[in-house]
């Protein structure tokens, strides 16, 4: 099954985003937009986390529910 990961580029290659996707994901277009939305958030956390030497998992919110969005 296809794979999307999300891995900061520095010495802690910390996981933001460790996904599996089927190619139904992409059927719909709300599963296709909460797809692309996590991806980004991923995307916007590793980002900060290699700014910031790294992440503290007490600041940065892991999923939609911890950043108050409904799925």
């Amino acid at each position: 099954m296809p794979r999307v990961l999300v891995i900061t580029n520095d010495a802690e290659r910390e996981i933001l985003l460790d996904e599996l996707v089927n190619p139904e994901h992409l059927g719909s277009g709300h599963s296709a937009e909460q797809l692309v939305e996590r991806l980004a958030w991923s995307i916007e956390d590793a980002t900060q986390a290699e700014a910031h030497g790294g992440t503290d998992s007490h600041t940065r919110p892991r999923s939609a529910k911890a950043r108050g969005r409904s799925k």
